[in-house]
């Protein structure tokens, strides 16, 4: 857990604009996400995340989450352009994985474990799921206020 909470933190991290992957719970989407629905492809991503980790001792004799912030956005660059060997079937296969699981976690319904208080869909200005949008609304001249609630309910 600490080499995908350090990669989503470089992924997407806390700005001025608000809070990051880390602080929105994003890590707790791929546990829950492992756990359940892609519980199938559980051992071929820790294997990624083996050579991922495998890679950057190689490279920098530290652990991903050891390195300095430059040096983790030099080498998630260096996977984004498949220049980082021993993966299947590449490491650019492997950072698009992680970078698609880290939006979904991002910017997701919360009832799945990420957007912790709603963080991702208050970056992009989502008000929140709607059965009924009222014709003022649809006007968008004033900006919708936000519904805070999961499309799934609760949470």
């Amino acid at each position: 857990m600490r080499l995908i909470d350090a990669v989503v933190n470089r992924l997407i991290p806390t700005d001025e604009l608000g809070p990051g992957a880390r602080e929105a719970g994003v890590p707790i989407y791929f546990e829950r996400s492992f756990a359940g629905h892609l519980s199938g492809e559980r051992s071929v991503f820790s294997a990624g995340l083996a050579a991922m980790e495998a890679a950057a001792r190689a490279r920098h004799n530290n652990a991903f989450a050891q390195l300095s912030p430059d040096q983790q956005d030099e080498f998630l660059n260096a996977m984004e352009k498949n220049d980082v060997s021993d993966f299947r079937p590449d490491s650019r296969t492997f950072f698009n994985r992680i970078r698609q699981l880290t939006l979904e976690g991002m910017f997701g319904d919360p009832w799945y474990g990420g957007n912790r208080g709603f963080a991702g869909w208050d970056l992009i200005r989502y008000p929140g799921p709607r059965m009924a949008v009222s014709a003022e609304d649809q006007k968008l001249r004033e900006p919708v206020k936000p519904l805070r609630t999961s499309g799934r309910g609760g949470r």
